[in-house]
């Protein structure tokens, strides 16, 4: 999806960009139900600075549905997923609820710390980070 942002800030070869979220790409998706999106008028994205575009400058900001998604996905339900599955594996083990529901919590927060420490030191976050298609006006920023 093809959204129209301002560049807030450059740096290392990233911008912070401000879009604004259009309703009538939103009806053609197919994946509007599920959206992070849904619901803002404007979100600021971090995004890939190929064109190399200054603080001020207005353009196009290409965010692959398919990638905000499973981003989402490996933020939220994947730690969920992982509660669960040390949940199961603590039971058969355990009689002691209490300690289930702790290894519970300690496996979901663990794997939220392990995707975060993985995001910061490899290039997954560049493989789900919107990226400038180009320059537009002024007027396409409403």
């Amino acid at each position: 999806m093809e959204e129209y942002g301002r560049v807030l800030s450059s740096d290392d070869g990233l911008v912070k960009v401000e879009i604004v979220i259009s309703r009538s790409v939103c009806g053609r998706c197919q994946f509007a139900a599920g959206c992070a999106l849904k619901g803002l008028k404007r979100a600021v994205v971090d995004a890939t600075n190929d064109i190399n575009a200054a603080p001020g400058d207005y353009v196009r900001v290409e965010l692959e549905p398919r990638k905000l998604l499973l981003g989402g996905f490996l933020i939220y339900i994947l730690p969920v997923i992982d509660m669960l599955v040390f949940y199961y594996i603590a039971a058969y083990f355990l009689e002691s609820e209490s300690i289930r529901v702790l290894i519970s919590i300690v496996a979901g927060i663990l794997s939220f710390l392990a995707i975060s420490i993985v995001n910061r030191h490899t290039s997954l976050s560049d493989r789900y980070r919107a990226r400038l298609l180009g320059f537009a006006g002024p007027e396409n920023f409403k």
